[in-house]
């Protein structure tokens, strides 16, 4: 007996160890140049204004702590972040609590596409016929604009709804 699995058309992953390396990569040079910045114009910068320093400092340290949070994150859970289109069902599985959701929808049960982009990113929402909403994250380099295009050509009478 042959059993067919579907066809994959579309699918992403990415190691969130990964992710979380290129996190601690990037504010480590982002804070080594930002130091390297203050330390070559602090005295004029604190006669000037040393509120400008200390804000920017505080700043830096706050963005310095979320960041390697997210990081250490990612690095500790050890997983893969995946998201996959086949013929019959789009699955999201975000092993990150807060980076995305998991999930696994019919491609016959969704019902709409949502569009929100009143901000400066687009956010997706596959909403089913029981009116449950799927978000459709960026997280991980997720490239969520195009999962919905593939969804469409797949099911072109599932609309998309602009918010």
């Amino acid at each position: 007996m042959n059993i067919m699995k579907p066809a994959v058309i579309l699918i992403h992953e990415r190691s969130t160890a990964r992710e979380g390396w290129w996190a601690l990569f990037t504010i480590t040079y982002t804070v080594v140049g930002m130091i390297g910045f203050y330390c070559y114009f602090f005295s004029w910068l604190w006669t000037a204004a040393p509120w400008i320093v200390i804000a920017a400092f505080a700043i830096l340290a706050a963005v310095t702590v979320g960041v390697a949070t997210y990081g250490i994150i990612n690095i500790r859970v050890g997983d893969v972040f995946r998201c996959r289109l086949d013929e019959h069902t789009l699955t999201c599985s975000c092993p990150v609590r807060g980076c995305g959701e998991s999930f696994s929808v019919s491609l016959d049960d969704i019902s709409e596409i949502g569009k929100d982009d009143r901000n400066d990113t687009i956010a997706w929402c596959i909403r089913d016929r029981s009116g449950q909403c799927y978000q459709l994250t960026t997280n991980y380099g997720n490239p969520a604009a195009r999962f919905v295009e593939e969804l469409r050509k797949l099911r072109p009478e599932i609309e998309i709804v602009t918010k």
